[in-house]
């Protein structure tokens, strides 16, 4: 059954995953205070990896995942909206995933990321099979 949210849960998961991000140019330095600072606020994994790393080599986050998941505008999202992203994101992520749409995520990232919103994400865990 196709739901009502299915075009809208693409666009969000694209999003969420930085689907069609614009290279960054060579060359970019980050400040090493602001790195700190606003890594310092992120919520972090088992392991101390978090959505909020910054890279700034050829993308903005070190995990292609943005950390808006985490706001309180994604948390007031409706249920059945925020179930279906889930299940989305999820299928994306999965070890196994062949959805070419997200291929740009290469396997080693996609447990990162898998990993970060397991520990960092309780409403999540339930999809994460």
């Amino acid at each position: 059954m196709k739901s009502v949210f299915s075009s809208v849960t693409r666009e969000v998961v694209d999003a969420l995953l930085s689907k069609d991000e614009a290279a960054l140019p060579f060359g970019i330095k980050g400040i090493p205070e602001f790195d700190r600072d606003y890594a310092s606020e992120a919520l972090k994994s088992r392991d101390g990896k978090s959505l909020r790393d910054l890279t700034v080599r050829r993308h903005l986050y070190r995990y292609r995942c943005s950390p808006l998941i985490y706001s309180p505008m994604f948390q007031a999202m409706p249920a059945p909206l925020k179930k279906q992203i889930f299940e989305t994101l999820a299928d994306a992520l999965h070890p196994d995933a062949t959805d070419e749409r997200y291929g740009y995520i290469k396997a080693d990232e996609r447990a990162e990321i898998f990993a970060i919103l397991h520990d960092t994400l309780p409403d999540i865990r339930p999809f994460l099979n």
